[in-house]
């Protein structure tokens, strides 16, 4: 029940494709962040200057605090860092590909970073269609090597067009 509570909060939202909350602007290729921390400090100013936040430490706070938990890695050198807090004004994806891989956890170096910020309000349900939808497009290799191919936003954006939550 809770669930399709959340399905209809989110549809009342307007929010239906993943690129209702993925702007072309969000997305960042040839990031050159050498290490997890970099990457972490990056994406948390780019929360700050698109406005999704109000303060950027706060968002890198609550990025490193999930960290703590355990790794977002989920393999294929692609981690999904993400934070769910009051503060955040809507649902957020940022992308970057980096220009090299960075040690994400001793057993994981990534190069593909997927950061979500969720508003703590409607973080359950977002948080989970997100991740879920996420996942099935991050199992499917022509996705993900195309990910890492193409070399404009604007190209990487139309691959995530289609992704419905």
């Amino acid at each position: 029940m809770k669930f399709l509570t959340g399905i209809a909060t989110m549809e009342s939202e307007g929010v239906q494709f993943m690129s209702e909350i993925i702007k072309q602007e969000y997305i960042h290729l040839h990031c050159p962040a050498v290490t997890k921390a970099e990457v972490l400090q990056t994406a948390s100013r780019w929360a700050a200057e698109a406005e999704i936040i109000a303060d950027a430490a706060l968002f890198l706070k609550g990025l490193w605090d999930r960290e703590a938990e355990f790794s977002t890695g989920v393999g294929d050198g692609i981690a999904i860092p993400h934070c769910r807090l009051e503060s955040i004004r809507q649902p957020s994806v940022f992308f970057a590909h980096l220009e090299n891989p960075v040690r994400w956890s001793p057993e994981e170096e990534v190069d593909l970073i997927l950061v979500l910020a969720v508003p703590q309000s409607n973080a359950e349900n977002t948080h989970i269609r997100l991740l879920s939808q996420l996942a099935r497009k991050l199992v499917d290799e022509v996705f993900v090597s195309q990910l890492r191919e193409l070399d404009q936003p604007a190209a990487i954006y139309a691959l995530f067009n289609d992704i419905q939550l």
